[in-house]
């Protein structure tokens, strides 16, 4: 059996608030962090996809207090700061 889980991904403190503050739109966990889950490892890179345009998810988000990157923005990218965890969106 796995020693690590998508319950214990799911499970975090960063993870619990940004999809609660997310809660307007649908958003999913993406890329490795899903792939490190199912394979029992811990990943420390966790990647969000959301259903709104950047620069909607950037208003809301500051709207929120989120901290926040455009990291990429001109690709639809952007780093979320959330208990002190970076979350790509």
């Amino acid at each position: 059996m796995a020693s690590y889980s998508i319950n214990n991904l799911l499970n975090r403190s960063a993870i619990k608030l940004l999809f609660k503050v997310l809660k307007p739109f649908e958003a999913r966990l993406v890329g490795g962090c899903v792939r490190d889950a199912l394979l029992g490892v811990q990943s420390c890179d966790v990647d969000v996809a959301v259903s709104c345009p950047p620069k909607q998810l950037v208003q809301h988000l500051s709207s929120q207090e989120v901290k926040i990157f455009p990291t990429g923005i001109e690709f639809g990218t952007i780093t979320a700061v959330i208990d002190h965890q970076n979350i790509q969106i």
